[in-house]
């Protein structure tokens, strides 16, 4: 993207830094600030009373950077058409804000106005953005063209206006730039076709196995309403659709027709669409196409997304029935022209149906090249940046690898945890392809780390895995197959991490705090090395696979072994446990801001934050847990009740010696456990999990963690047991 440069005579912007004639980031002018405000200017018609305070010439030509101007509700923007600002806003926000768009969600949203950082000016002018205080920022982006400056100066309504239909031109440049310059993007370019796989052969129009080192696209599509009178790839109909032309009447869904044109209109002859070349009535071909997802999308050439529209029969913009219409308005408010840009890609994709379901995650993770349809314009993605169609430029700042948590994660834990965050918000239509749409990702990470899975949750950190938290409203997953309620497939809802200590690893000394020039104290935790370091059994065959050390066979109770092969997903662990009490409050004595720091990422509109205490006399908590709100509410009383709930121990982790919580409850405790203050270590605690017992079966309600003094002075018991 090129920069608008000005020499320091030629700056119009006097009091901002700005870029000057060579390129160079110059600092603002030291001197007193300037108005360039007209004498006695007329005020500009068009406005309402709202945005005529605003004073946007002022705002943006001669205030300070960062000055943020109060909009009102997006609703009550909407509801004023006749103001020129309002309508340009609605336009933007219309076209932008797709999510946002229905009236209790533009009731909730705050829109502000400000002056973009001129590091990112556009050309002959200045960008100007609104931004919406939601759930999350978010930003509206404007070009501005400052005309009383330069008579020279174009406007910009016209230079980027929207085909009705994609620029085949552009995209089939795009395409071969990408394969004839970009280095890394050809790192991958000969990667096997998958194995038993099938494909739409485009020039007999008919399904046929792929060649060998097949060059082919991907379709990433949104299924939504399939109706029966669509064709899919079926037990009966593989013989018939292997016939030249067989698909050529065929009755397909107008967002399946459009990527065939597409894929012709480029030269293409193979794609692949999941549809079409999965048998779906027949489960083991099914399973092993599923399998190898993150191959079929990998090994494609490119991936065309469907970033527009609902479902299936949408179609694909700007290809076939679908023509755009996306609008660019420009406004003039004094000499000043402010006119929407386009919706950037990053825009696009993130606020796009397509982005919300749970099957399209690993299929963008894994595309090396995408095409990207939207209502705006097409572009074109690949590992260099983002190709825009009308604009002819590369964004450099958001490309396919943006879209790839995993390559922006260094250890198993990091790709772990960032994976199952993001993939959790989204949605299934079947509950039961919650692990079938996340076995790309599992592939990846058992070729990376050498890794095998057991519901979801990796053998190596599996005690990490186990403290997945909920991040939302959820609820237990309602499917035939039956998911085990220590893994987080059983609840269909976002799932967090957040509340995660760095785990201690068996054997390991754990440092004490010590001074400059002094030896470190070490000392063990002998019940954690001995007795308290949960032994995990995986119960899904016969025999059970260990994942972690094993004690002598003699010592597993036959009886539990015997109850943990009943049901595939049982774990059967020996471990510490206790029964305690918990109150659905956190009494905190004092009244400062630690505890509003300490729990700033949890959503109290649905999650309850309860103090885990030793008994039901109320003192202070010895350890705190996250709880499902209706659940908590319904099952534990605002004060401690007399019930005892049984915990049980996890991992042992150290706390940032910063937490503020950690600084808090030390300084506080001190004088009650003489035993922190002697040993001066970093606060220790207690990854614990919270069960129920269902007879000889225990089942998971959430996990906590509790102060390992506080732990070791209650005097946990020795036990094993099954969780399911």
């Amino acid at each position: 993207m090129s920069l608008a440069r000005y020499s320091d005579k030629e700056n119009i912007f006097p009091n901002r830094p700005h870029w000057d004639e060579q390129g160079i980031w110059a600092q603002a002018r030291n001197r007193p600030a300037i108005c360039w405000c007209p004498k006695n200017a007329p005020p500009t018609t068009n406005l309402c009373e709202t945005c005529q305070k605003i004073r946007i010439r002022h705002l943006i030509l001669c205030e300070a950077e960062g000055r943020m101007v109060d909009l009102g509700k997006l609703n009550d923007i909407v509801n004023r058409p006749e103001c020129d600002l309002c309508s340009l806003v609605t336009l933007a926000a219309r076209q932008t804000w797709r999510g946002l768009w229905d009236e209790e969600s533009r009731s909730s949203v705050t829109c502000y106005f400000n002056a973009l950082d001129p590091g990112r000016q556009q050309v002959k002018g200045y960008a100007l953005q609104v931004t919406e205080t939601g759930s999350n920022w978010q930003w509206l982006d404007f070009d501005l063209v400052f005309k009383g400056h330069d008579s020279d100066s174009m406007p910009v309504g016209k230079v980027f206006e929207i085909s009705p239909k994609v620029d085949i031109e552009f995209l089939k440049a795009s395409i071969r730039a990408c394969e004839d310059m970009h280095e890394r993007c050809m790192l991958d370019t000969k990667l096997a076709t998958p194995d038993r796989m099938s494909i739409i052969d485009l020039h007999t129009m008919s399904i046929r196995r792929a060649p060998e080192a097949c060059r082919y696209l991907a379709l990433s599509y949104v299924w939504g309403k399939i109706t029966e009178q669509w064709l899919t790839l079926k037990r009966e109909t593989v013989k018939l659709l292997s016939h030249k032309n067989a698909l050529v009447q065929a009755c397909l869904p107008q967002t399946v027709r459009d990527a065939m044109q597409l894929c012709l209109d480029l030269g293409e002859r193979y794609l692949w669409v999941d549809s079409l070349c999965i048998t779906q009535d027949d489960p083991i071909t099914q399973k092993q196409q599923i399998d190898i997802m993150d191959s079929i999308y990998a090994s494609a050439t490119l991936t065309i997304v469907a970033a527009a529209g609902d479902h299936a029969d949408s179609g694909l913009p700007g290809i076939s029935k679908w023509s755009r219409e996306i609008k660019r308005q420009t406004i003039t408010i004094q000499d000043i022209e402010i006119s929407n840009t386009m919706p950037r890609l990053g825009d696009t994709a993130e606020r796009s149906v397509w982005n919300t379901r749970g099957w399209t995650y690993q299929e963008r993770m894994f595309s090396r090249r995408c095409i990207f349809l939207t209502e705006a314009q097409a572009f074109f993605a690949c590992s260099q940046g983002v190709s825009y169609e009308r604009k002819r430029l590369i964004e450099t700042g958001y490309g396919v690898e943006q879209l790839n948590p995993l390559i922006r994660s260094q250890t198993l834990q990091q790709f772990y945890f960032k994976a199952v965050q993001e993939y959790t918000v989204r949605n299934l239509t079947s509950h039961a392809d919650i692990l079938r749409a996340f076995q790309g990702i599992m592939n990846e990470m058992s070729r990376k780390y050498n890794q095998e899975f057991f519901f979801g949750l990796p053998n190596k950190n599996f005690e990490d895995a186990l403290l997945w938290q909920h991040a939302g409203q959820a609820e237990k997953r309602t499917t035939s197959r039956n998911f085990p309620s220590w893994s987080w497939t059983s609840v269909n809802g976002a799932i967090k991490y957040s509340f995660m200590e760095k785990r201690i690893i068996d054997g390991s000394p754990i440092p004490a705090a010590w001074q400059d020039g002094e030896e470190p104290e070490q000392f063990h935790i002998d019940w954690l090395l001995n007795a308290g370091e949960s032994k995990l059994l995986r119960i899904n065959e016969t025999p059970p696979i260990s994942i972690r050390p094993l004690p002598p066979p003699e010592e597993v109770p036959a009886d539990l072994v015997k109850v943990a092969l009943q049901k595939p997903g049982r774990l059967l662990f020996r471990t510490k446990h206790a029964f305690l009490s918990i109150a659905n409050s956190v009494p905190i004595r004092t009244a400062d801001s630690w505890w509003a720091d300490y729990t700033q990422n949890i959503n109290f509109s649905v999650i309850s934050m309860a103090s885990i205490l030793r008994d039901g006399s109320g003192e202070d908590p010895i350890g705190f847990i996250e709880l499902d709100k209706i659940w908590a509410q319904q099952n534990v009383p605002q004060d401690a009740g007399k019930r005892r709930w049984e915990f049980l121990a996890i991992s042992l982790a150290a706390t940032n010696p910063n937490d503020y919580m950690n600084l808090h409850f030390t300084m506080r405790r001190n004088i009650d456990y003489p035993m922190i203050y002697s040993r001066n270590v970093r606060q220790l605690i207690v990854n614990v999990m919270l069960v129920e017992r269902e007879g000889e079966v225990a089942r998971r309600l959430g996990v906590g963690k509790i102060y390992l003094d506080c732990w070791e002075l209650i005097g946990p018991q020795n036990t094993w047991v099954v969780v399911d």
